[in-house]
């Protein structure tokens, strides 16, 4: 009888530490839908709501913010403009987006304001040249993410598109 009594007690604390839970994820889900998608605008009660993105991690970061406010669902126009997109998105892997949007400045200085003929024409020993000033640094917002492999992408990804300008994609399907 008393090993009974111990399974159930045991039980009963793994169902209540499951309700916990489970509570503690309907509490978030809660929060998350009161959030508004307005851009930081007024409710109905007068009191500024906090915007719908704020429940990420790194949402507190100022060029985070601006780009969720002005940028973030725009489409995006112009050649520089999507490369610069790409290449960010790239560099992004394995990293959140605030990290990226907060190094954004230092890739623009790095890449020639993401000219693409200028990346183009950066070499590998121009990356690793890159790569090594900024491991000199401590880092922060005036360095770029020091991995060759991705820093490598960006000329790479620069070369491709002046390849499709010369010679534009043609699907063997349809010829078009």
């Amino acid at each position: 009888m008393a090993k009974v009594a111990k399974v159930n007690s045991a039980q009963s604390k793994s169902m209540k530490k499951a309700r916990l839970v489970k509570n503690r994820h309907v509490k978030n889900a809660a929060k998350a839908k009161k959030v508004t998608a307005t851009r930081g605008s007024s409710g109905s009660s007068g009191k500024s709501q906090e915007p719908w993105f704020s429940v990420f991690a790194g949402s507190n970061n100022e060029e985070y913010q601006a780009y969720m406010r002005n940028e973030w669902g725009w489409e995006k126009r112009g050649d520089v403009a999507l490369f610069e997109k790409l290449c960010l998105e790239g560099q992004q892997a394995g990293l959140s987006w605030a990290t990226v949007l907060a190094k954004r400045a230092a890739y623009r200085k790095a890449f020639h304001n993401f000219n693409i003929a200028k990346c183009a024409a950066m070499s590998d020993k121009d990356v690793d040249r890159m790569l090594t000033s900024h491991k000199s640094r401590f880092g922060g917002r005036d360095s770029v993410i020091c991995h060759r492999g991705k820093l490598l992408s960006i000329p790479q990804n620069a070369r491709r598109v002046l390849s499709l300008r010369s010679a534009p994609y043609i699907d063997p399907k349809t010829g078009a």
